[in-house]
């Protein structure tokens, strides 16, 4: 009936009668009586009202006519959170919270007056996320607006724009379906997060950490870590990504075998994990039924040395790494000192030193050579001359393949953050007299300053029990050797010598000697 050419009518005698009572003689489809005069309808569809279901994504559009759902066009179609919401569908795009143009969807039905559509999943998740019609405030903030192009009825008439006041919504279903988690999306141990995808949008300020656990197998797992916390990195969404916090990522990364490859990590979930936009708490994963990761990135990144301590004075030295990590293998580690950050001049270790890994720490206790032979150089005296290099063969971390250290070399040594001095005074640990060669040897546990040395505080004595009559403080004496050194020989005075034999009366080897010191 679109003009007098397509337009016929035909009847049957039931039609009508006359006032005798006749009927009326019918006229065949074969024989059909065409229009002589025709008045197109021009008369433009209007929105009446609509209804929304969030629990199963319709929206229902009432019409006061027949429309041609062909000529539906979904981004014509806003939903807005007030009654005077001025904007209109053309001026704006999907970025703020207080309104959502639709994306697409699925037309369910034929023509008609009313208009049910399927609302796409990206739709449906967004205006749950918004602040739109939710279940509390749905009488304030449902509203909807179209355009003049939303829809046509049948004669092609373009429906009468809502621009100005919005419609509200005539029927709401809130949602009351439980979110329900689709899948464990992705373990990233590079970038040390976890994506959960769920079939709809959940809220993620009602995130529960101690919900998630990772486990070896999906049914009574030999191992499981839970999480303490962390940190969710997306806004209201149904994908959520959560960075994990230092603790536990370091005891995944320390573990032998929770999360250590695809094959081992799955992820069990308690109840009340999330809730979803409408306050409905989250199901959880049955037991022996826990998600296999789809996507797994394993750790490619090398640790590195976050800062060192040494303590001189007990001989231990503190490495501190960004992660856990596992020296490579034992004996002399390759760790040299130097004087600043781009010195040539070296000192590196030469015996084994005992070591202890502390999940991201490395505590060494020098060998006792070592820690003499450090005392003796002429740097690494303070936190100004104290610096490190090593290369990349010293450890590895825990990955699997395992990444080197990065290594630290010249002209970038590491500067030490805390350098504990040498506090303890030195022990004489023995000593010799020689009286063919007239010189004194004494033996201490560390290098001394032998400048430092004041003769008169050495006491010889043929008694352990030092008294007058069997004791010779020195008088004077010439130091052999200068050098730095834990040992140092004395050349004595002939006076000390001749008082030494005469007075206390050493006259062969076979005599006992003692020397004591005294403290200045």
């Amino acid at each position: 009936a679109i003009d007098t050419q397509s337009t016929f009518l035909s009847c049957t005698s039931e039609l009508i009668q006359d006032t005798s009572g006749n009927q009326l003689r019918p006229i065949s489809t074969f024989n059909a009586l065409q229009v002589s005069d025709l008045t197109l309808d021009t008369t433009r569809p209007s929105l009446l009202n609509f209804s929304i279901d969030l629990n199963q994504g319709f929206i229902i559009l009432s019409f006061d006519e027949t429309v041609d759902v062909s000529t539906l066009i979904f981004n014509q179609i806003l939903l807005v959170n007030r009654l005077d919401f001025l904007s209109n569908v053309s001026s704006i795009s999907n970025f703020g919270d207080q309104y959502h143009v639709l994306t697409g969807g699925i037309v369910m039905g034929d023509d008609g007056i009313l208009i049910t559509i399927q609302l796409n999943s990206s739709d449906l998740n967004e205006i749950k996320r918004k602040d739109l019609c939710t279940n509390l405030l749905r009488e304030k903030n449902c509203y909807l607006k179209i355009s003049n192009s939303t829809i046509k009825d049948i004669q092609g008439n373009a429906v009468v724009g809502i621009d100005n006041i919005a419609i509200q919504s005539n029927r709401f279903i809130p949602d009351i379906t439980p979110p329900f988690i689709m899948s464990f999306s992705e373990f990233n141990l590079q970038h040390q997060t976890l994506t959960l995808q769920y079939d709809e949008t959940v809220n993620i300020s009602t995130f529960e950490f101690a919900s998630i656990s990772l486990q070896t197998f999906f049914e009574n797992p030999e191992y499981s870590i839970t999480l303490t916390g962390g940190v969710i990195l997306n806004t209201n969404s149904h994908m959520i990504t959560i960075r994990m916090s230092e603790f536990d990522i370091t005891a995944i990364k320390s573990h032998p075998k929770v999360c250590k490859q695809r094959n081992v990590c799955w992820l069990n979930l308690s109840g009340d994990s999330f809730q979803d936009m409408a306050g409905n708490p989250a199901d959880g994963i049955l037991s022996g039924k826990s998600m296999y990761v789809m996507r797994f990135v394993k750790d490619t990144l090398p640790p590195y040395l976050l800062y060192w301590d040494i303590s001189v004075d007990n001989g231990t030295l503190w490495f501190y790494f960004n992660e856990p990590v596992t020296l490579n293998s034992p004996g002399i580690l390759p760790i040299s000192f130097h004087p600043s950050h781009d010195s040539f001049i070296t000192y590196t270790l030469m015996e084994e030193s005992m070591n202890i890994v502390i999940i991201k720490d490395v505590v060494l206790t020098l060998a006792h050579n070592d820690l003499l032979s450090i005392r003796e150089t002429d740097f690494i005296k303070s936190n100004n001359d104290s610096y490190i290099t090593f290369p990349s063969t010293l450890l590895s971390d825990t990955a699997l393949p395992p990444n080197s250290v990065i290594p630290i070399s010249l002209p970038l040594a590491m500067l030490v953050r805390y350098h504990y001095p040498d506090k303890s005074g030195p022990i004489l640990l023995r000593s010799t007299l020689d009286l063919n060669a007239d010189e004194l040897t004494l033996v201490f546990d560390e290098p001394i300053i032998p400048s430092t040395i004041n003769f008169s505080y050495i006491t010889l004595s043929s008694s352990n029990l030092i008294s007058s009559t069997s004791s010779q403080n020195l008088t004077g004496g010439v130091i052999i050797d200068a050098n730095f050194s834990n040992f140092i020989t004395i050349q004595l005075t002939r006076s000390d010598l001749i008082l030494l034999k005469n007075h206390i009366g050493y006259k062969s080897e076979f005599d006992q000697v003692y020397t004591s010191l005294k403290m200045s």
